[in-house]
């Protein structure tokens, strides 16, 4: 994860909507939800998909977090602070290509407001809906396109392990993924192969295969070919074949015994002439487990009342409809994200360059080369994106309040300060993520679910929502099809805080990366590299030595590590 998590101590007021249940029925729904709708891999994807899509339809923005198999490729794409805004993206799309995901949080969150005398900002209620989903890529097993290569960072994992990050889960039961462009190729690629196999086929039925002569048969051939007619005679006579239980007209079939390609070839043909109404095919699940020689196979008569060459038609758009499910099936945990993108709800990540990053390469199509290629890709995909990070940084009365603004310390602030619990909306979570409930009462278990992406995405649209109330701005939401912002709350508003709107704060620069204007590059007219000096030297300092030397100015001071600025 690129968020720096300490225990995730609990703040105030936070519940489980767990309705008027009893015990029993309580602990039967807190079951349901840690097997079913909250932790979510490939056994209980399609089941729970439905409660996913009806969250993120139903709320009013969506936190996200995402756990990785590395951070940096190399020490190359380490950030430094004299990184340009396209250097800076340059190294972290290198990293986010070369990384595997393998966990995506999604917390959905809903604005009420509680009955009361007043509309303060204390009776807001944000309802969460948190979901934990594993991930990993699969092979397609057609032959088309390549395999995905990932790498492996050694620190990163073995600081997952000290969590007890189930690896296992993640590679045998991992959701797979392809982005909108494999997506598409593999489409057009079924789509070309069913035209491909339909033009054959009306080929070889309009005798376009050259004919077998009877004196190059060898005997055994022979021997099999007057089986083969012996069971066309008794499909044909009724005595023979077992009714099929698809297909929209109804049809008998017999299997033949395993047989070579000589053979085959030669029953095509002659079965073709004796009974032009018995179909011949060699059908997949006729074959799942071979018999005989490496090459055998078996062939299956159809009799019904359409012709040969219709009745390969159909066989060949059945065999297409089940590619194109099982096309569909390995899209997988990218159609959630293509319903983020429908209903353009906005998306709250906490430093979360490297998770948009990752969001946009593995599941909208792959990472453009420039950083105004991604801002346009990005924008067009999530057209409200806010980094909360970026607020803690930026917004003075946040940053005074706040001093450590990483994740699991924002959290935690947020949650205990006498300012922040006049204004701290009441945090409820819903049925399925009442696993989470645990972490709020239990310093064991709260310890027990960092860096699981689904939690650190609680706690992500939770800090948002903490600092969105201390602001004023409790209750907005934003309109997707007018792109602007409304209050469910009055005499709140979001209009005085949006520059900190889709902007993405970059860890030891001065500038961000803006996603909705054209960036510009910062201008550096003088910069003095400063290395080698003992670790306790402060920035104050740092200054006086520069002003000494250059004169009285503006100084930014840029840290690359404890001994270079």
């Amino acid at each position: 994860s690129t968020n720096s998590l300490r225990s995730g101590t609990p703040g105030p007021r936070i519940s489980s909507s767990s309705g008027r249940k009893g015990p029993r029925e309580a602990e039967a729904a807190r079951r349901r939800g840690h097997r079913g709708a909250m932790d979510i891999d490939a056994r209980n994807f399609s089941e729970a998909l439905p409660t996913v899509l009806r969250a993120i339809e139903e709320c009013d923005f969506v936190a996200m977090d995402m756990e990785m198999t590395g951070l940096h490729a190399d020490r190359a794409t380490m950030a430094r602070g004299m990184d340009t805004l396209e250097e800076r993206y340059a190294k972290v799309r290198e990293s986010a290509n070369k990384f595997a995901v393998l966990q995506v949080g999604l917390c959905a969150f809903r604005w009420t407001r509680q009955a009361a005398s007043d509309e303060s900002a204390a009776n807001s209620q944000l309802t969460a809906s948190a979901f934990n989903f594993w991930v990993f890529p699969r092979t397609r097993d057609n032959g088309h396109g390549g395999d995905v290569c990932h790498l492996f960072q050694v620190g990163s994992i073995e600081f997952l392990n000290t969590c007890d990050f189930d690896f296992n889960r993640a590679f045998r039961q991992g959701i797979p993924y392809l982005d909108d462009d494999m997506a598409n190729a593999e489409r057009d690629f079924l789509a070309r192969q069913m035209e491909r196999r339909d033009q054959n086929a009306a080929k070889e039925s309009q005798g376009a295969r050259s004919r077998i002569r009877m004196n190059d048969v060898d005997p055994a051939t022979r021997e099999f070919l007057a089986y083969a007619l012996e069971q066309a005679s008794g499909l044909v006579n009724g005595e023979l074949g077992e009714v099929n239980a698809d297909g929209e007209t109804e049809t008998r079939h017999v299997v033949l015994k395993p047989t070579h390609a000589f053979a085959r070839r030669l029953v095509y043909q002659e079965i073709e002439a004796a009974y032009p109404k018995i179909y011949v095919g060699k059908h997949q699940e006729d074959n799942e487990n071979p018999q005989g020689r490496r090459n055998d196979a078996r062939l299956r008569f159809t009799l019904s009342g359409l012709s040969a060459g219709e009745l390969e038609h159909q066989r060949i758009m059945s065999d297409y409809q089940r590619d194109l499910a099982a096309l569909e099936e390995s899209i997988g945990f990218s159609r959630v994200i293509a319903a983020l993108r429908a209903a353009k709800k906005p998306l709250i990540g906490h430093n979360c360059l490297q998770d948009f990053c990752h969001l946009y390469g593995k599941f909208v199509r792959p990472l453009p080369a420039t950083l105004e290629e991604f801002r346009d890709g990005f924008h067009e995909a999530f057209p409200m994106a806010i980094d909360s990070k970026m607020i803690f940084e930026n917004n003075r009365q946040l940053r005074a309040l706040v001093p450590n603004h990483a994740l699991g310390p924002c959290y935690e602030t947020t949650g205990r300060q006498a300012v922040f619990l006049r204004t701290n909306p009441e945090i409820r979570l819903d049925e399925a993520s009442s696993r989470y409930k645990l972490a709020k009462s239990d310093t064991k278990g709260s310890q027990a679910l960092e860096h699981e992406a689904g939690y650190d995405a609680l706690m992500t649209g939770v800090i948002f929502g903490r600092a969105a109330a201390a602001m004023g701005m409790t209750g907005c939401v934003w309109d997707s099809s007018l792109r602007t912002w409304s209050s469910a709350v009055a005499g709140t508003s979001f209009e005085a805080h949006t520059e900190l709107f889709n902007k993405l704060y970059l860890m030891r620069l001065s500038e961000s990366i803006d996603l909705a204007q054209p960036n510009v590059e910062a201008e550096r007219a003088l910069v003095v590299r400063l290395c080698n000096f003992p670790k306790k030297t402060g920035t104050g300092h740092l200054r006086r030595v520069l002003s000494q030397r250059i004169g009285t100015r503006d100084i930014r001071v840029v840290w690359d590590n404890d001994t270079s600025v």
